[in-house]
């Protein structure tokens, strides 16, 4: 992995070494959604990486990127105070989405592109970079389609193994590429191995469907219970209503037969 994120990022930060951490990003409110990184990992001590794989487009994959690069943010943010006012100075870590893609979601050229926060060019100033902070590269498998694959280029090793895994041209050129081979032909062959994959993620996908289904449930019961205090309490003020026009009836000389008739 530290092969892949220093060809990926051009060693922008150089990265020695990794520690995956626990993918899973609880609810912010009662009634939200957690998220589930593929891959998240802090490669320096203030910088975060999310690693995500995405076969399909699925038409929200920007809204996402910057959905998890934000709860990566809030989340590694420190603060200390400063003033006895207790004036917060906010410390906010830099963090990066790489997001490996198997459809084509930009309309952009290049088969790797990079976004980060801009100030946008007008007639007095040109385009400009405002932080860094947040950064989100797209990597569309699909516009990779060298001439020749550079073997001493690192990020051409990786984009056609990540392209075509069984592409021999540039296996046995790299030691990290080929434990990647390795590791992808162990699980390939090994039935057990790979049913254990297959069933690991299968109970993850119905595990997500139950929550998700529960969480619905729970708020349509709870939209229901609502609707039903709401009409119950209706109700009482309409009663409430036709008493006070029965009183004012009857101070108005109405019997009780025609008041009745009315209400």
């Amino acid at each position: 992995m530290i092969s892949f994120l220093n060809a990926v990022l051009h060693n922008e930060p150089k990265i020695v070494d990794v520690q995956i951490l626990n993918n899973e990003s609880p609810k912010l409110v009662k009634n939200g959604l957690g998220v589930r990184f593929d891959i998240k990992a802090k490669v320096t001590d203030n910088t975060f990486v999310d690693i995500e794989i995405q076969c399909r487009n699925t038409h929200d994959i920007a809204e996402r990127a910057m959905q998890y690069l934000a709860r990566m943010l809030t989340e590694n943010a420190t603060n200390n105070d400063i003033t006895e006012e207790l004036k917060r100075d906010y410390h906010y870590p830099k963090v990066i989405g790489i997001w490996v893609l198997g459809q084509n979601v930009t309309k952009r050229n290049s088969a790797i592109s990079e976004a980060c926060m801009t100030f946008k060019e007008n007639d007095r100033d040109d385009y400009q970079i405002m932080s860094d902070k947040a950064r989100v590269l797209f990597i569309e498998l699909k516009k990779f389609k060298p001439r020749t694959i550079d073997k001493q280029h690192m990020l051409d090793l990786w984009l056609s193994f990540l392209q075509n895994p069984e592409n021999t041209e540039v296996q046995n050129v790299d030691k990290d590429v080929d434990q990647a081979f390795k590791t992808l032909n162990f699980v390939s062959a090994d039935e057990r191995t790979r049913a254990e994959l297959i069933h690991l993620e299968e109970s993850r996908r119905d595990t997500d469907s139950e929550r998700i289904n529960a969480e619905r449930l729970a708020e349509e019961r709870g939209h229901k219970k609502g609707r039903e205090e709401g009409r119950e309490e209706e109700r009482r003020k309409n009663a409430l209503a036709m008493k006070a026009n029965a009183h004012a009836m009857k101070t108005d000389g109405l019997s009780n037969k025609l008041i009745a008739k009315y209400l």
